[in-house]
This record gives C-alpha cells, structure tokens and sequence, in this order.
C-alpha cells in the first residue's frame, strides 16, 4: 500500500474596488467663460477636427462617440457583458500533468487561511482551461465566468496545485506565465478586470487531506 500525502497550494485573488471620497458640502461654484470653435461646420469622415478652446473651465470632458466613449452612457457605472478570464501555463519535469487546477468562489471570508479556505465552496473549473502539456507556453482560451458572477457577491479565483507523493510519482513545475480577466460588452467594448500584476495573489498552504471532500 502506497501513502499518500498531499500538499495543497491555493493562490486566491479577489476583484473588489474601495473608494474614499471626501467632500465639502459648502462648494463655491464659479461662473464659467468657456467656449469651443472649430474651423468648419462640416467634416467628411477621416478629416482631421481641430478643437479650439477659450475661457477658464477647470474641466473638460470630451465624448468621441467611439466604443468607451460615448455620450449617451455618460452616467453609467456598471455595464453587464460577457466576463471572461485566461492565462497560460507551462510544465516542466516530472509526470504530475493534473497538478494544478482552477477554481472559483463567492462565498469564500477573505480571511487567507487554512480554515477559512476549506470552508468555502469552491467549484472546479478546469475542464473550461487547455493546461500545458510540455514546457511549451499555452493558451487557456478564454474561460467563461458568467455563470459565476453575481452583482451582490466578490468574485474569487484560484489556481490549487496538488502535490502527491507515492509510487512513480514526480513532481511538475507548473509555471502561470500571464493572467487576464475581461469583461466585454454588447458593442465590442473591452475592458480589463485585472491581469498579473492588478489580481491580489495569496499564497496558502494546506496539508494532508482537508480539501479532498471540497
């Protein structure tokens, strides 16, 4: 009979967005001498239009009516669209090719322990990712999260790497070369969420067989 020991190594980020805005209720609005000339009324497409301003306006906001930029969405502060996540990964050595997995979570505290971790719900999503099959770097498509997100919950996201240790087992080095969550919308509109850099990653290690069940 082989033992087995597993260590477990979940690296969880989550997306969230914390604004602190302070304000002076008493605020003296100035009058404003501002206008905008330009040197014909009529442009055919692809002209070049030279803007002139004269005045004192502290700010100017300018709508092209490209994608991202457009008048008609000038209040808008959230926008439903197809949310999407990718990355690519690399193996090296070893023949643990189902070593790592991705996994998402609402429910998890944000509290970055053992404990908290296991008493999450965690929903593995692997099967939505191509994962390297060699040293070579590969694309993991672009992975739907849709079905997981929910405007009154966080979105949490992680990458578990299993290492197992038994007979004719040898241990990979998985490597995440990139990391990109987007959201696109009905008109093409693309925007990031976070990448590699943004994402907050925690490392934490969990021993034994705690997340088996999970």
């Amino acid at each position: 009979m082989v033992k087995q020991l597993h260590m477990y190594k979940i690296l969880v980020i989550i997306f969230s967005i914390c604004c602190c805005i302070a304000c002076n209720k008493n605020i003296d609005v100035k009058n404003v001498d501002f206008n905008v000339t330009t040197d014909s009324s009529i442009y055919q497409v692809g002209d070049t239009v030279n803007f002139k301003f004269s005045g004192n306006p502290d700010i100017i906001t300018y709508y092209s009516g490209e994608p991202g930029n457009k008048y008609a969405n000038r209040n808008r502060d959230t926008a439903s669209g197809n949310i999407t996540a990718n990355f690519y990964t690399s193996r090296l050595y070893g023949n643990s090719t189902k070593a790592l997995s991705f996994l998402v979570s609402n429910d998890f505290s944000g509290i970055y322990d053992s404990t908290n971790l296991t008493n999450a719900t965690w929903t593995d999503i692997s099967y939505r990712a191509t994962f390297a099959p060699s040293s070579t770097n590969t694309f993991s498509g672009n992975i739907s999260l849709n079905d997981f997100v929910n405007p009154q919950q966080p979105l949490f996201l992680a990458f578990r790497y299993i290492g197992l240790v038994g007979s004719g087992i040898k241990q990979s080095r998985w490597n995440v070369a990139s990391f990109n969550v987007n959201n696109t919308l009905a008109d093409s509109t693309s925007y990031s969420i976070a990448n590699i850099l943004s994402a907050s990653w925690t490392a934490v290690s969990i021993t034994n067989n705690s997340l088996d069940q999970k």
